[in-house]
């Protein structure tokens, strides 16, 4: 057994390279969005490797190549859509597809969100719909902020997915949330109904499962990554605009909002950190639950503790209108 360890850092190493090989060609080619068996190699690889993009190549390639960076997004976001939308149990590949996307979309967005300042890269690509202009077309004003354009050469050639000018961070939000209850991939039938591990009041006789823990941990960090863009923006900037990541995920309806507070709670407070009450267990067996866990607890954190602030106009088909975050109201209602 102790030999094995350096064969699975090797095999390790030498699965990263196709995707540093692929992730080159977005830093310095000019992509096209139709070249399929590049994107969809690029979101194949396991979600563990997306962490080895360093963030200097993606500073690169969002400086140089702006648009294949977006046309990216897009595919990753595209993957979960279709996969929230389909019926029945995902296929080895969608699942495979889904948690690479998931993983490479949580390690863009915090470089995105460091000069969303000045480019406004994130408001235009996710939430406007729009692809910067083509290589060679771009310009910057003064201030630094690259134009962004959507292109008119036609839907089918420049947008395969059908995106253009779509709310593609309300799509992410409302797929990972179609996502974490996905039957077979996160949640068996009944906990689909009930909620994770089926619901508080039976969650301590659940056994855990390792895989839907691990696909739900991806998701939840996508949440938290997504949610993140309150980190990069200054005090008053915080105070005075909403943060429409939180907004988008805590202006659930009713229904939603109990699931998912029942199930991050379920997973939480089933969870035993002791073990089998031998001490420092966590040192001699691998604890699945932990990660996930931890998740949970920062997720149904940030959830509860974040406050619309008041100036701001909720989403009128979701919102409360006492509430100025909605998720605030419904633990009281959860059946404990």
């Amino acid at each position: 057994h102790s030999h094995s360890a350096p064969a699975d850092k090797m095999g390790g190493e030498a699965s990263k390279l196709p995707l540093n090989s692929h992730f080159t060609r977005v830093e310095k080619e000019v992509l096209s969005p139709t070249d399929d068996a590049f994107w969809s190699g690029l979101l194949s690889a396991p979600p563990g490797l997306y962490s080895s993009i360093a963030p200097d190549r993606i500073r690169a390639a969002l400086k140089d190549h702006p648009r294949n960076v977006a046309i990216l997004s897009r595919k990753a976001v595209n993957n979960l859509i279709k996969s929230a939308k389909k019926d029945g149990a995902l296929t080895a590949s969608e699942q495979q597809g889904v948690l690479a996307s998931t993983a490479l979309l949580s390690r863009l967005l915090p470089i995105l969100y460091e000069g969303e300042g000045e480019t406004k890269f994130v408001q235009t690509v996710f939430w406007e719909g729009k692809l910067p202009a083509a290589a060679g077309e771009q310009t910057a004003d003064d201030k630094g902020e690259i134009t962004l354009a959507a292109n008119a050469a036609g839907q089918t050639a420049e947008d395969p997915e059908g995106l253009e000018g779509k709310d593609l961070a309300a799509l992410m939000v409302e797929s990972v949330f179609a996502l974490l209850f996905k039957v077979g991939f996160t949640v068996t039938a009944a906990e689909k109904e009930m909620g994770w591990c089926g619901g508080i009041a039976k969650a301590l006789d659940a056994s855990p499962q390792r895989q839907f823990d691990a696909n739900r941990a991806e998701l939840l960090k996508l949440i938290l990554t997504s949610a993140s863009h309150t980190l990069f923006v200054t005090p008053d900037e915080y105070k005075a605009e909403a943060n429409k990541w939180l907004v988008a995920y805590t202006t659930r309806s009713k229904e939603e909002a109990a699931l998912i507070i029942q199930s991050l709670s379920a997973v939480i407070f089933s969870y035993d950190p002791v073990g089998m009450g031998i001490p420092y267990s966590s040192s001699l067996v691998t604890d699945s639950r932990e990660a996930v866990v931890d998740l949970a607890v920062q997720t149904l954190i940030v959830l509860l503790d974040y406050v619309i602030p008041s100036a701001q106009v909720l989403p009128p088909a979701r919102c409360s209108a006492s509430a100025s975050s909605p998720l605030l109201s419904f633990p009281s209602r959860v059946c404990f």
